[in-house]
């Protein structure tokens, strides 16, 4: 090895040669710019014969949220034109199980499935099942 030359690992652990000080010269980086860590949420509906739109959330679900942008004008239009029996099915995001939000979907006519575990006590019972022996 040259003492002209360091060795190192860059972006990634990718191994780098490079003269001594070039460290952060501009012939030895490329600018990148970040996405300064936003985000974006989303919201859809699915069920056998169709789907509803996207619905984009700026900035954190509430039930407020929930109900005015996502209930209100998207998912109980869309599961009253499914029929009488269609059943909203959600993942028991907190705010989709605020008190007001279950009475607010009883007054509308909205038939909720309940979920009986919850995901931690769900994934001890998925993991419980899974075998302790070695396979051979």
């Amino acid at each position: 090895m040259s003492p002209d030359f360091a060795y190192g690992s860059g972006f990634r652990g990718v191994k780098v040669w490079r003269r001594r000080g070039e460290r952060y010269a501009d012939c030895c980086t490329d600018r990148i710019t970040s996405l300064g860590g936003g985000s974006v949420m989303v919201w859809g509906g699915i069920s056998l014969t169709g789907k509803t739109g996207l619905v984009i959330i700026g900035g954190n679900l509430n039930a407020e949220i929930y109900r005015d942008e996502i209930l209100q004008p998207v998912a109980i239009p869309y599961l009253h034109s499914l029929g009488p029996n269609s059943i909203l099915q959600d993942d028991s995001a907190l705010p989709h199980r605020a008190g007001f939000i279950r009475d607010y979907l009883q007054n509308v006519g909205v038939e909720r499935m309940e979920w009986p575990l919850e995901r931690c006590r769900f994934h001890l019972l998925c993991t419980a099942e899974v075998p302790l022996s070695k396979a051979t």
